[in-house]
């Protein structure tokens, strides 16, 4: 009977860590997009109605949110110059949530331009199982520039 749960316990862990990298495949997509200006491979990531959001404090020191838009993100993305430096996203401390064809991301990031420190934040992503693959229906940021991971 110990074997049995033993088993059934092993089983079940592997089939979660599996489902936890499908669910994440879509925000490498975006990022690895990002660094390569690859608008096509960001769009795969996406729903077609994706909302994206980010939250910041201001110069002035009022907290914003601000809504963007896909299609004015990978209107950035294009319009990057080619031989200008990478842009790259690197995530950490990243929690998975699932229920279904529902899931949660959240993580820490760090965002650099070549080599140089942006700033860094939360990622929290919202993602729907649509025919079999996972896309973000739903990402929101926070932007800070202190208490940043460089490495």
């Amino acid at each position: 009977m110990r074997i049995l749960v033993v088993i059934v316990l092993l089983t079940s862990s592997f089939l979660k860590a599996q489902e936890d990298k499908a669910v994440l495949i879509p925000i490498h997509l975006l990022f690895n997009g990002m660094e390569n200006a690859d608008t096509s491979m960001i769009n795969r990531a996406f729903t077609k109605d994706a909302k994206m959001l980010t939250g910041f404090v201001d110069k002035s020191g009022a907290e914003v949110i601000k809504e963007g838009s896909l299609t004015e993100f990978l209107a950035t993305i294009a319009n990057k110059p080619k031989d200008g430096p990478k842009w790259k996203e690197k995530i950490y401390n990243t929690k998975v949530r699932l229920d279904g064809n529902i899931a949660q991301v959240w993580t820490d990031y760090s965002f650099f331009v070549g080599e140089k420190l942006i700033h860094c934040g939360v990622d929290a992503f919202q993602l729907i199982k649509v025919d079999g693959e996972w896309r973000i229906i739903h990402i929101m940021d926070t932007r800070r520039k202190e208490r940043c991971k460089e490495d």
